[in-house]
């Protein structure tokens, strides 16, 4: 199987050109530049530092060897690797580099800068001292080179869509540990303003002469200090908390680890003098973590509120708590009306602040006539369907029947419906073919007139936005075909199966792809939504799972030639089981995943199949026989990391989603706003997606995979495909 993209010429990010070995040679500078750094030896850290930065640079430009190929490849290749001048190198170096990161190249570039001026600087003018050990030209432009280096995992998870939704701990660690490395290095720059540790040299107004003391205007002076240090260290600690919680979904004591580690590190430069700070941001995270579970900030809709009670308030925690470890664990004290007025004021910056990382939901245009076309083109853009359907229910309406709730846990997920109660609730109740006027009166309170119909059109604008946006960012390793039956409408032409596409990216997200309808059995149905696929710009996947539906086969072979096939085994099972007994029936499922646990490799459990299904040829024959000759599609899976093997051969999402909605055997009624079934279909669809677990995607699965893409494995002979 050859899974290096070559229907997809703009995508050449297959073939990374770094090794496991320049990854070694970046630790083993990156730990004797450290150990420079703690050292004193200035010389030496600058020189690691150049160094690893040289060598990514130099090895960036530079092609691998491409891997042996079977056949020929095709004559006109784009993404062949750069040819020719050092500049179309450096030219395929960046388009190879991943979204993101090419400001951390360029911040590379600008450290490199700033270490040959520092050097410079200290040759010409000797060592700086005060103040100017940190904000000296050379210094700040390291500084520069520093962030847009940190930030690079940051603008790479911020333009990816699969850190949309909720996430677990383990989802938003990169995010985590970025946003605590971007938020010490800004509390580095401004060390000499930072309420974690004191500058050297500081007085304190109690380690005065009583003479000196007693003269307001050092005591003021040094007052106006203490309060500037508060605020200043509580902007930077809020400011980039915000701008995440804004953009991610993170767990609960996300922002209390960033808080805590940051000030850690800060502190730590002056040895801990001031460890009562710690507990501040400590005090700071939790109430921000509080704040954002319990209010659930949106930055569309009416939801902003949220983002001022969370600067607010995480500002006021952190001053108020400052000031109290300050005078209880190092006995400094301020007079209480100068204590109370930092503290509000502090409040009152981060107020201030969330009111520019966050701008009022007020202020937005909403001329229906004229900005509709616009609102439409961002909603594209913006992936808006991660906000809630109904921006105008009240957030505690909720369904008078918990049945009704429950159902829609069945069809959305537990957390999906928990999220989002009233859209999950709704939609479900429309398509088990309840009226409307049912729907709207099952909620207490009940919805008003008009609102369930608002809810239509908003799906079908955001069904239609989602069925043209664009599938060139979506690195889908694993793609998945399904066909289910909808219930009947009022105007069913006949057709009524659902064809849906759904896959799983590089990063183990679930994602929904597409859906169409049409019947199962016609080639030509399915080649329609592959196409779909195809145009919108989705590249190839290393593996494609069906449930073996007439004609779905050759169009995956026409629109992904060099992607493995994979036979569903739970509906190639379903339809062997037909002429057997219910005893029988449990043998042979049982046998047969037996087999597939146990295989090592695609030929060994097709031998033990074999072995299987030679006791149930008397039963069945014409079924068992059927089955044996679909044993290599079978087990082609066998060749994908072990993690995965269970979902890839018996994923059947979107039939398990709409089975309960499908069993309802009712009519679906005429909806309101004038929705289509299928739009309804793909909001329930979306909502599950969005809110399901991730495949697990560990680092020696993702270079498996990379493997296992980057060279040519033949999808007709699963027994042959070599394990990676």
């Amino acid at each position: 199987m050859s899974t290096e993209h070559e229907s997809a010429p703009k995508r050449p990010r297959a073939e990374q050109p770094l090794l496991a070995f320049d990854g070694v040679m970046l630790a083993l500078l990156a730990g004797v530049m450290t150990i420079g750094a703690i050292t004193g030896h200035r010389e030496a850290m600058y020189a690691c530092f150049a160094t690893a930065g040289g060598w990514l640079l130099i090895r960036l430009a530079l092609r691998p060897p491409a891997p042996p190929r079977r056949r020929p490849a095709p004559p006109a290749r784009v993404d062949a690797g750069p040819r020719g001048s050092v500049v179309a190198r450096m030219r395929w170096a960046l388009e190879v580099t991943p979204v993101g990161y090419r400001l951390g190249l360029a911040g590379l570039a600008v450290a490199i800068f700033g270490l040959m001026s520092d050097i410079a600087w200290h040759t010409i003018l000797s060592t700086e001292s005060g103040i100017a050990r940190v904000i000296a030209p050379s210094h700040l432009v390291l500084f520069l080179g520093a962030g847009l280096l940190l930030t690079s995992p940051l603008r790479s998870a911020w333009a990816s869509r699969d850190y949309d939704g909720p996430l677990s701990f383990r989802q938003a660690l990169p995010v985590v540990l970025g946003l605590t490395l971007v938020t010490a290095l800004a509390l580095f720059a401004f060390q000499w303003m930072s309420a974690f540790s004191d500058w050297k040299p500081s007085v304190s107004p109690a380690s005065l002469p009583p003479k000196v003391r007693a003269d307001q205007a050092v005591v003021q002076s040094l007052q106006t200090v203490v309060i500037a240090r508060i605020i200043v260290t509580n902007l930077i600690l809020v400011g980039p908390a915000l701008l995440a919680v804004r953009r991610f979904r993170l767990p609960f004591g996300s922002v209390t680890l960033v808080f805590t580690l940051a000030g850690t590190l800060s502190a730590a430069l002056r040895n801990l003098t001031l460890a009562g700070s710690v507990l501040a941001a400590l005090a700071a995270g939790l109430v921000a973590d509080t704040t954002v579970k319990r209010l659930q900030p949106s930055a569309s809709g009416e939801r902003t509120a949220g983002y001022r009670v969370f600067a607010f308030a995480t500002s006021l925690a952190f001053a108020g708590v400052y000031l109290v470890a300050l005078a209880v664990l190092h006995h400094r004290t301020l007079p209480l009306d100068l204590a109370a007025g930092t503290v509000g004021l502090t409040g009152l910056m981060g107020l201030g602040l969330s009111a520019v990382a966050v701008p009022p939901a007020a202020a937005r245009p909403a001329e229906p006539a004229e900005v509709a076309p616009a609102a439409d083109a961002v909603t594209v853009a913006v992936a808006e369907p991660s906000e809630p359907l109904v921006r105008s229910a009240p957030a505690r309406r909720r369904p008078a029947d918990p049945a009704d709730l429950r159902f829609a846990a069945r069809v959305t997920g537990t957390t999906g419906a928990r999220e989002h109660p009233i859209e999950a609730t709704a939609l479900c109740s429309l398509l088990r073919g309840t009226p409307g006027d049912e729907v709207a009166a099952s909620f207490a309170p009940p919805l008003g007139t008009g609102e369930l119909a608002t809810l239509c059109r908003d799906v079908t604008r955001r069904h239609r936005a989602w069925a043209t946006q664009s599938l060139d960012q979506v690195d889908v390793v694993y793609l998945f075909l399904e066909a289910m039956t909808l219930p009947p409408s009022p105007d069913a032409s006949g057709e009524q199966d659902l064809l849906g596409a759904w896959g799983v990216t590089r990063h183990g997200k679930r994602v929904l792809l597409g859906l169409r309808t049409g019947s199962r059995d016609r080639a030509t149905a399915w080649g329609a939504l592959g196409a779909d696929l195809v145009e919108r710009g989705m590249h190839q996947p290393a593996l494609v799972v069906a449930d073996g539906a007439p004609g779905v086969w050759r169009v995956i072979g026409e629109l992904w030639p060099d992607a493995a096939m994979q036979h569903s085994v739970r509906s190639a099972l379903a339809e062997a089981c037909q002429g057997l007994g219910e005893a029988e029936r449990r043998d042979l499922r049982a046998r047969f995943g037996t087999a597939l646990e146990t295989a090592r490799s695609g030929g060994e459990a097709c031998q033990q199949l074999e072995t299987v299904l030679a006791d149930f040829r008397e039963a069945a024959p014409a079924r068992i026989a059927v089955l044996a000759r679909r044993l290599e599609r079978l087990t082609a899976h066998l060749a994908f990391p072990a993690e995965h093997r269970r979902t890839l051969r018996s994923a059947t999402v979107m039939q398990r989603a709409l089975a309960p909605i499908a069993a309802a055997k009712r009519p679906v009624d005429e909806m309101p706003g004038d929705a289509d079934t299928v739009a309804l279909v793909w909001a329930v669809l979306d909502l599950g997606a969005r809110t399901a677990r991730r495949l697990p995607m560990p680092l020696h699965a993702a270079a498996q995979l990379d493997q296992l893409r980057r060279r040519h494995m033949p999808t007709t002979e699963a027994s042959a495909a070599p394990e990676a």
